[in-house]
């Protein structure tokens, strides 16, 4: 396994799972599937190419992803986002999710980044158990977040603190 930013020349396989982690997980993204399967492959790439997003690879096939965007106005540039993750179901539990999140800790700092936030459905348990092991703290809960299919689900609100 091994964990590297993605470029251009991923464009297709991360397209692919992305849109897969959509249809699969409604309930453990902002973004739904019917909207993002029509959009074309010029925002995917704007994706890989205006964030640090991060590949899980075995054996070279993209299995896994999560994204790293830093926050770009003077008084938040200390701040960044982890959005899109996810892991094809066949690695869930392999170690790839904790290979990219320590990427994307350790690739932090540099970007000047002192802390790391991100927001977590409240129907993916699974999920929060993992984000609190890496070290991130519940702050705090939307309530009704997203609505999927007339049901709604809150969104809890965590940091990790990368200290100075």
């Amino acid at each position: 396994m091994e964990v590297r930013r993605l470029d251009a020349t991923d464009l297709t396989a991360f397209r692919e799972l992305r849109l897969e982690g959509l249809k699969l997980y409604p309930g453990a993204f902002g973004s739904s599937y019917e909207d993002s399967v029509k959009l074309p492959d010029l925002h995917f790439l704007g994706r890989i190419e205006s964030s640090h997003m991060l590949g899980g690879f075995v054996d070279g096939e993209l299995e896994g992803c999560l994204c790293l965007a830093p926050e770009t106005g003077q008084k938040v540039c200390h701040r960044g986002s982890i959005y899109a993750v996810y892991v094809r179901k066949a690695w869930q539990g392999s170690g790839l999710a904790k290979m990219m999140m320590e990427a994307a800790v350790d690739l932090a700092p540099g970007l000047g980044l002192r802390q790391i936030e991100l927001f977590v459905s409240s129907s993916n348990p699974r999920a929060l158990s993992f984000y609190r092991k890496m070290g991130f703290e519940q702050v705090g809960t939307v309530p009704d977040a997203l609505r999927v299919d007339g049901v709604f689900y809150d969104e809890h609100y965590m940091v990790r603190h990368l200290g100075a």
